[in-house]
């Protein structure tokens, strides 16, 4: 499962720094508007990527390791902005899952167009170790 930067470009400006209000001038909206869709974006990103998580250590747990498809942000090489924008959108995504207790653990995927960071989780389903 690919994590499409652009798909969730608010919870990704707000991970960067920009501020509710720049977001809303931004949308043409006011502050607490743009905040109000920073929040559903970033619960339904948050909610997806737990949900992809929990399936694909199911999966493996099933001993189905070719279904297991794992989250992935992807960071190709690009601008210093886009590089810093796709790793500040990843570190608020694991401080969030870690938030709500999600045990997740980060890969680094280095290929020749960029680096793909993994998401997995840290221990089996149910808890054991």
């Amino acid at each position: 499962m690919n994590i499409d930067v652009e798909a969730v470009q608010l919870v990704a400006d707000h991970a960067r720094g920009d501020g509710f209000r720049t977001i809303g001038r931004r949308l043409g909206v006011s502050h607490e508007q743009a905040r109000r869709l920073w929040a559903r974006q970033n619960r339904e990103h948050i909610d997806n990527i737990e949900l992809a998580l929990m399936v694909a250590a199911k999966y493996e747990a099933m001993g189905r390791r070719e279904d297991a498809d794992w989250p992935v942000i992807p960071v190709p090489f690009q601008d210093q902005t886009g590089w810093q924008a796709a790793l500040a959108l990843l570190q608020a995504t694991v401080d969030e899952l870690r938030r709500r207790d999600v045990p997740v653990r980060v890969h680094s995927l280095p290929t020749p167009a960029g680096t793909g960071f993994a998401l997995t989780l840290d221990k089996p389903l149910g808890g054991a170790a």
